[in-house]
């Protein structure tokens, strides 16, 4: 959670979920979009190799996200298979 700056929400809605509280909120105002979500889609492997390592410059790496030890070995992964 520290690592991902996770948060907590706490409702007192009747709303089984955070997308249908989003369309609830959508009927009773005039916004269209209370909640967003953005989706970051690659086309091929350059365009993702080009996201993770802008991510990487940004300080925000596998381990820096999960850091236990699948997060080390997926970062090791990633960086292995960069010097390549």
């Amino acid at each position: 959670m520290k690592n991902q700056l996770g948060n907590f929400t706490l409702s007192e809605h009747t709303e089984d979920s955070i997308d249908d509280f989003d369309i609830a909120l959508q009927k009773s105002t005039t916004i269209n979009d209370l909640i967003w979500k953005i989706d970051i889609n690659y086309v091929d492997k350059l365009d993702l190799e080009e996201i993770l390592s802008d991510l990487e410059i940004m300080g925000i790496t596998h381990s820096i996200a999960y850091p236990d030890i699948e997060g080390y070995i997926e970062e090791a992964i990633y960086k292995t298979q960069l010097s390549k």
